[in-house]
């Protein structure tokens, strides 16, 4: 196949649509991230537009395909890796044993097609794409360096005050939920849960159990989805909130590690009821997002821009079944309200 100029962002996410691009871009990002590779866009051939090719050490680890409102991921395993796929097949979903079991084996190896059509979440591919190269990503540059999401992430952390389209990809969180305002008990026990799991997490690295892939982090900042009966967040009616409030983890935190989390919790604090706490991949999709500079108090004047850039560029609210969301930059312990940063996000769909 033909090498080409890699299309662009612009270019994929027409192509694809919102969620076919969702789900191209979260592999893309964990791709590039664990295994920094070199990316090799290629003419798609018969079926596809585009094939990115990523490449480390001169072997390809995996390829993303990309055609109208479509996405794949295509994975080519030798004959030793099909052992160790094999010693995986407990592990692995119905789905992704499918279109394995179905693959055409030629004599490079084992071509097995992906479709990223949402019958499996991100996490599910990871023993897979580990069965190809471990993953091993960019080293920090300086000793006790840590990941700092907001600083490698800034699409997603710090937008500007101007209203702008944003396709956020699937990421795990620790989520508590709930009803009422902030201020309420039930709002702050919530922080109490999350913030006792998210530094358990944080501090395995002190432990002799460290999880596999584990990197050290900055514990990335609270998170909030807020919602009234019928979906549109009430902004004049507090005590008719419902919330989830939630905190990012790293890539290497799954069930077992949430497991583990919680029982340590459990036994050093008892009196914090972690059995409310969940991990879950969230996957949010097409959103318009800003940065909100200022008291909460004043978040509608941010909150009608947005609204107003949505409308203008033929996109309207999608807040049935999807929710409001904010992201707290600013400690306001320790901030004036007029300094506080908070990233609002509206989930959209055309109009």
């Amino acid at each position: 196949m033909a090498t080409v100029c890699a299309p662009t962002t612009e270019k994929l996410a027409a192509m694809l649509g919102p969620e076919a691009f969702s789900r191209f871009e979260a592999l893309s990002a964990y791709l590039q991230q664990a295994y920094t590779p070199e990316l090799l866009w290629h003419d798609g051939g018969k079926e596809w537009t585009y094939e990115c090719k990523f490449r480390r050490g001169g072997k390809t680890i995996a390829s993303l395909l990309a055609d109208a409102s479509k996405a794949g991921l295509l994975v080519i395993f030798g004959k030793a890796e099909r052992k160790k796929v094999e010693a995986l097949r407990a592990s692995l979903s119905p789905a992704l044993l499918s279109c394995y079991d179905q693959a055409a084996t030629y004599h490079d190896g084992k071509w097995v097609l992906f479709p990223l059509d949402g019958t499996a979440m991100l996490e599910e591919y990871l023993p897979l794409l580990s069965v190809k190269r471990k993953p091993g990503g960019k080293r920090p540059a300086k000793s006790g360096e840590k990941l700092d999401f907001k600083k490698a992430y800034p699409d997603l952390y710090l937008p500007k005050r101007t209203p702008s389209l944003v396709t956020v990809p699937p990421m795990p969180f620790l989520m508590v939920d709930g009803t009422g305002e902030p201020a309420g008990e039930c709002y702050q026990e919530a922080l109490q849960i999350l913030y006792a799991l998210a530094f358990s997490i944080k501090m395995r690295k002190m432990t002799g159990n460290i999880p596999q892939g584990y990197v050290d982090y900055v514990v990335p900042p609270l998170e909030g989805l807020w919602w009234s009966e019928g979906g549109q967040l009430n902004l004049s009616d507090r005590s008719s909130w419902h919330w989830t409030a939630m905190i990012r983890q790293p890539d290497f935190v799954n069930k077992a590690v949430f497991e583990e989390a919680v029982a340590e919790v459990r036994r050093k604090k008892p009196q914090v009821p972690v059995e409310k706490a969940r991990l879950e991949v969230f996957e949010e999709g097409l959103c318009v997002q800003a940065m909100h500079l200022g008291p909460y108090s004043t978040e509608e004047i941010t909150m009608d821009a947005i609204v107003r850039f949505a409308a203008a560029n033929g996109y309207q609210e999608d807040l049935e079944k999807r929710r409001h969301h904010e992201l707290y930059l600013s400690d306001p312990r320790r901030v004036s309200p007029d300094r506080l940063k908070t990233v609002l996000r509206v989930p959209v769909k055309k109009a």
